[in-house]
């Protein structure tokens, strides 16, 4: 039972980067550069 649990626990963690770079995707592309900075990545909560 206790790997099922991890096992959802990653897949909640790839829904959420998806949901992450679909919303970057979303900004679109710009004339030369992109809308959002490294920084803005850092502090984000990685995978358990």
């Amino acid at each position: 039972m206790g790997r099922k649990l991890e096992a959802n626990a990653k897949f909640a963690s790839w829904e959420e980067e998806k949901r992450f770079i679909r919303s970057l995707m979303k900004k679109g592309p710009l004339k030369g550069k992109r809308r959002w900075k490294r920084e803005d990545l850092y502090g984000r909560k990685s995978f358990p």
